[in-house]
């Protein structure tokens, strides 16, 4: 068996084909690494791809539920990351992954790191400023970018502006001490690479990189039988198509995941969802092996416990601009003693007020500007399994920086009370589910259009049809502002929500058909942006809980949009 000398360039380190080759070493950092290789004179181990991009929205995620962020992608530097595996929720935290393949064998126990990075780092500027630099996940070879000393627990930007950068990578083999090195470019997308003929503190280069759709690749066929079943939406049902449709109804790969479970993650449409592809690996299971998500039957299911979460997301991949979205959900009554959240989402990373300004030029001195260029969130539902309820609700995603003339921050609340009691405004039940840890089934809908909201629901054993919900049962709230200093303006935003009544609260609806109850829109933090889907199940879970007791279960999402994409509505900001 020959070997082979790596010769350094200026920037990282290639193979020679020569044994006896000789060492350029013109690198600042010169190498003469000697690998081993088999009987085809190539590497033992070789890296699989030289190109990554990130998606122009992609952000920095210090995840509030782990200490010791340092200014990195979702806690990737915390001590204890590894017991909370989301590996490969791609596009939230991570944009791509280095990986090796053997000539031979497995390439097990491989260990990467990033050697260096040509060009000097990209600045973030806020109130400070800061390094933008890049990372690799060391056991998984996930790639994420983060901001070096910052201090911040929980911050959220964009990525952007970004140049293309080489990145010599290193990957070495723990059992054998062999180690190779690759050169490989990261830079922006193609859709932000063509933004970059606008200049900077340029409001079109902002349209540009943040208010473009992304689209599947082929539409999916909208069935008549569908389409007769849409409830009363804004337009007559024929008018609409479906854009979008998970049904979860792939055939799963046997023997994919363990012996009795097959591996139903892997029917998920790659180009659509970012996901783990294997949910049995170490790290997505509970105490029993059980994962904490997988498809089966027709049906995704996710929990969350100590050791694993149910997450996916469209991000960076499909986005879509107002419509009608629909999901069908079961939950499981059995309580659970921790604070846990099971939600269905679109959205968007928040985009920072002093980024607006600085890199865009947008100011931000009212609620339209808001409304038009920041992040707004809406959940189609958030589960909380402890009190069986559900809330469905939007609201601005942020922004909790100063300007000019303090904004109060609104969002609606339309709150499900399977078990217990509630308020004037919720709607409460007795399911019979409550009493045997049965299943609640809910079908939501909601109709995102650019003139306001209108929601439906139908659950199981209460009512039969998607119906309106009634503007007595939607409450509107906000968090009040308290002026801290009248000289500088300086104000703080509140923690808890106060409800508006009377003509306060009547503002933020209105009635298409003063006479028809059921034109009802809701006027309350509509976006105008387009905006990715989020599946996850977060929350807390100590580790003496890490055995599955709740799981939620999709059935199917689907969004329809009509013919002319509600060109006919005025927009509306407030």
């Amino acid at each position: 068996m020959g070997v082979v000398l790596l010769a350094a360039t200026t920037f990282g380190v290639v193979a020679t084909d020569s044994a006896n080759a000789s060492v350029d070493t013109g690198s600042d950092v010169p190498r003469d690494q000697v690998l081993t290789v088999d009987d085809s004179g190539g590497p033992a181990l070789a890296f699989t791809s030289r190109e990554f991009s990130f998606y122009p929205s992609a952000f920095l995620f210090c995840d509030h539920e782990f200490a010791n962020c340092d200014g990195s992608v979702n806690s990737l530097q915390g001590p204890d990351w590894d017991d909370h595996n989301d590996d490969l929720v791609l596009g939230n935290r991570y944009f791509g992954r280095v990986s090796v393949q053997a000539r031979d064998g497995d390439a097990d126990g491989v260990k990467y790191a990033v050697e260096g990075v040509s060009g000097e780092p990209r600045q973030f500027c806020g109130r400070d400023c800061y390094d933008l630099l890049l990372g690799v996940r060391e056991d998984s070879g996930l790639l994420y970018m983060f901001m070096d000393d910052y201090d911040n627990d929980r911050p959220f930007y964009y990525i952007n502006g970004h140049p293309v950068r080489t990145v010599e990578f290193s990957a070495e083999d723990s059992a054998s001490d062999l180690m190779v090195y690759r050169e490989a470019v990261v830079g922006p997308s193609e859709h932000a690479s063509e933004c970059g003929d606008y200049p900077s503190a340029n409001r079109d280069r902002f349209t540009c990189l943040f208010m473009h759709e992304l689209p599947p690749s082929e539409q999916p066929e909208t069935p008549s039988s569908l389409r007769d079943s849409l409830p009363n939406l804004v337009q007559p049902k024929e008018n609409y198509s479906l854009i979008f449709a998970e049904e979860f109804n792939g055939t799963p790969i046997e023997d994919g995941c363990k012996e009795g479970l097959d591996n139903g993650m892997a029917t998920l449409d790659s180009d659509l969802w970012n996901h783990d592809p294997n949910p049995c690996d170490s790290g997505d299971t509970d105490s029993r092996g059980e994962p904490c998500q997988n498809i089966r039957d027709g049906r995704y299911y996710m929990t969350r416990v100590h050791s694993c979460r149910g997450s996916m997301s469209t991000y960076g991949k499909f986005s879509f601009k107002y419509g009608y979205v629909e999901v069908k959900f079961s939950v499981n009554t059995n309580v659970n003693y921790f604070y846990q959240n099971y939600a269905f989402s679109a959205g968007n990373p928040v985009v920072a007020l002093e980024s607006l300004h600085d890199e865009y030029n947008v100011v931000v001195d009212s609620y339209e500007d808001i409304a038009r260029a920041s992040s707004m969130e809406i959940n189609v539902f958030e589960h909380v399994p402890r009190s069986r309820k559900t809330v469905s609700h939007q609201y601005i995603n942020g922004p909790r920086q100063q300007y000019d003339a303090p904004l109060v921050p609104t969002n609606s609340s339309r709150w499900n009370i399977y078990c217990g009691s509630g308020t004037s405004t919720q709607i409460t039940l007795q399911h019979a589910s409550c009493w045997n840890n049965g299943k609640i089934t809910v079908t939501l809908g909601l109709e995102w259009t650019p003139a306001g909201y209108r929601s439906f629901q139908k659950i199981d054993g209460h009512n039969d049809d998607l119906t309106v919900r009634p503007k007595n049962k939607i409450s509107v709230e906000y968090k009040p502002i308290t002026i801290t200093d009248a000289d500088t303006g300086e104000f703080t935003i509140g923690r808890n929500k106060v409800a508006y009544t009377g003509s306060d609260r009547d503002k933020y609806f209105t009635y298409l058909d003063p006479d028809d109850t059921d034109s009802l829109l809701e006027l309350v933090a509509i976006a105008h942006r387009p905006m990715e889907l989020i599946v996850r199940a977060s929350g807390f879970a100590s580790s003496s809980y890490d055995t599955i007791r709740t799981r939620l279960e999709l059935d199917y999402i689907r969004i329809f949009q009509p013919e002319d994409l509600y060109t006919s509505m005025e927009p509306v900001y407030q």
